[in-house]
């Protein structure tokens, strides 16, 4: 493939197309893989004057995995690059400085700038066909609405810890996205079905310990489903 690259007529190649298919080939090809000689292609890429968008996530892609912070944050930072490249970067630069208000900025302008109005009105109509259903199908103790509101409430806001959970599982102790198919399974078991779950049941165990509304066995199922379905709504916009 680099060969076939390399042969290819200039007179009919756009060299900076050629730039970034290189620079994405040595940095994916595991038997030819030459980082250093990557980064110099995509950055070739970025100072021409033929925009490529992908060739800005390649090269933070680089600089996160080596951790280059420094290239990294002056990479995301620089006003002429920063609005080409992936949020997921510019979340991490803030979680690598600890900048957590600027971190969080970062998620919910990521979530709320790409929603639409009929998503979440969509989303909204799904969450209330549900809470009305659940309600009705509790026939002996009947939910009052401020708890079943705070639940949701509390659910809409706990989702948000799941970026800092991913984050440090994935840039403290390193846990990436193992080889294998059976490393794969666990991988999302532990990253998304554990850290998931763990998270719907932070509403639930708050309105345990620090409310009276859970009276009976059916109520710990109506709170575990609202704190669902507040985690469903963040989720679906």
């Amino acid at each position: 493939a680099k060969a076939l690259l390399d042969s290819v007529d200039k007179a009919y190649h756009n060299w900076n197309y050629y730039h970034y298919a290189l620079g994405k080939y040595l940095r994916q090809n595991r038997d030819y893989a030459d980082f250093e000689e990557a980064k110099s292609h995509f950055q070739t890429v970025i100072n021409s004057d033929v925009f490529i968008k992908e060739a800005y996530d390649e090269l933070a892609i680089l600089y996160f995995y080596f951790r280059e912070n420094d290239k990294l944050r002056d990479f995301v930072k620089d006003e002429k690059h920063a609005e080409h490249i992936s949020s997921f970067f510019h979340r991490i630069v803030h979680f690598r400085d600890l900048s957590f208000i600027a971190y969080f900025k970062t998620i919910l302008k990521y979530d709320w700038g790409n929603a639409s109005f009929l998503g979440i009105v969509s989303s909204l109509l799904i969450l209330l066909l549900w809470l009305f259903y659940l309600k009705k199908l509790n026939i002996y103790h009947q939910a009052d609405w401020k708890h079943s509101i705070l639940t949701i409430g509390l659910s809409m806001l706990c989702i948000y810890l799941i970026y800092p959970i991913h984050d440090l599982l994935r840039d403290v102790f390193e846990y990436n996205m193992p080889e294998g198919k059976l490393n794969v399974f666990f991988y999302d078991v532990i990253t998304i079905g554990l850290v998931e779950e763990f998270v719907k049941t932070i509403p639930v165990l708050i309105i345990l310990f620090f409310t009276k509304a859970i009276k009976e066995p059916y109520d710990y199922i109506y709170y575990f489903c609202l704190s669902a379905l507040g985690f469903a709504f963040i989720e679906n916009i």
